[in-house]
């Protein structure tokens, strides 16, 4: 399947024939379970495959160079004009499938080798955050297994020292990147201490904790989210390293607070209980009487650039978020049928959206009834 796609990537009929053959949607789904795979998920291959000069990967007795297999990839989350990816014919009712092949794999590989050879200036955090859901039998691992690929690309180093305890490490780690940046983006890794495994600072990471209900992608430059993107953070660390000192502007006081997320926004696989999260939000949000506009940035700051580049697939980041706020109503309607208390400006979002995914699946030549609509593909 990946040969034949990469052999007729420069025509979408030809891909779309393709994907009409039972052969290639159980390939599709084949492909899927490769990804799935731990091997993608240790931090050591980070090395192996981003200074190896020539990527073939082999499984069993089959193989296919890494370049074919990144350029497949793309494929899978590219638009051509109007028209939908390929991935939706060859997977048309399996949005696991969709994303797993789009997002995981080699591809994801091939966008840190990009950014790490790339004129961006980065810092290790900016680096290691391509990286978080990786997996090391030593978690000391999560600092060193980069250490040598990101020293070059900072300002400052990661010296390798086994001889130190995780929470050394980790401890001095968070040092180095506050006082070098002078960026206090890493406080936004915090977790609370019912999740950690390490006895570090409340403002210290944990990296060995698995839990991505935390993570939060921070790659684009500017920080759209920084209020002064100029300002250095003017900090002071403790002797011991135990305590963090900061200048800080007061804007106000926190006077409620939603409930914690136990699931991932982007677990596809439990999207009831991010449904009754959000819906937990949402009840404090509209105490304020919200305006449509109040509803997008609402959406923005929960989805905070966990889905990068959504906004290219969707022709903007506005036209994403209210995909994004159609589909929350969506879910909200399908688990909870008996609260018939969603806000009037979440049903528009939802109609609005169910025109616009009806468009597009007539379009591709699909059944807009049989065509599943779900929030993050």
């Amino acid at each position: 399947l990946v040969q034949s796609l990469y052999e007729k990537r420069h025509s979408y009929d030809e891909m779309v024939e393709l994907s009409q053959q039972q052969w290639a949607r159980d390939a599709m789904v084949s492909l899927a379970g490769v990804f799935w795979r731990p091997y993608w998920n240790r931090m050591w291959i980070v090395q192996e495959l981003t200074v190896a000069r020539d990527i073939v990967f082999y499984c069993g007795s089959d193989s296919v160079g890494g370049g074919v297999l990144v350029e497949v990839q793309r494929l899978f989350v590219l638009k051509f004009g109007d028209l939908l990816p390929i991935v939706w014919h060859l997977a048309p009712d399996q949005p696991s499938i969709r994303i797993v092949t789009g997002r995981y794999g080699a591809v994801g590989l091939e966008m840190f080798r990009n950014a790490l050879t790339s004129s961006q200036d980065m810092s290790f955090m900016d680096c290691l955050q391509y990286h978080e859901g990786q997996t090391t039998s030593d978690p000391r691992d999560m600092i060193y297994g980069l250490a040598s690929l990101v020293n070059s690309k900072i300002k400052y180093s990661i010296q390798v020292d086994y001889s130190k305890t995780v929470e050394q490490v980790y401890t001095d780690f968070a040092v180095a990147e506050i006082s070098h940046t002078k960026r206090l983006d890493i406080l936004t890794r915090g977790r609370p201490r019912s999740l950690i495994k390490y006895s570090v600072p409340s403002w210290v990471p944990d990296w060995s904790i698995k839990d991505r209900t935390w993570k939060i992608h921070v790659r684009d430059h500017p920080k759209p989210f920084a209020a002064s993107p100029t300002a250095q953070a003017v900090v002071e660390f403790s002797d011991n390293h135990q305590f963090l000192t900061m200048e800080a502007v007061h804007l106000g006081s926190i006077i409620d607070l939603g409930k914690i997320s136990q699931t991932d926004l982007t677990d596809f696989e439990n999207v009831k209980s991010m449904v009754d999260t959000v819906t937990s939000w949402l009840i404090l949000f509209e105490k304020r009487n919200p305006t449509s506009a109040d509803f997008e940035t609402f959406a923005k700051c929960i989805s905070y650039d966990r889905f990068e580049n959504k906004g290219v697939f969707y022709g903007g980041v506005s036209r994403f978020l209210q995909a994004f706020l159609g589909a929350y109503a969506m879910f909200y309607e399908q688990f909870f049928p008996d609260q018939k208390n969603l806000n009037p400006a979440l049903m528009g979002y939802w109609k609005a959206e169910l025109a616009e995914r009806e468009k597009k699946a007539v379009a591709a030549g699909f059944d807009p009834f049989t065509v599943e609509f779900e929030t993050w593909d």
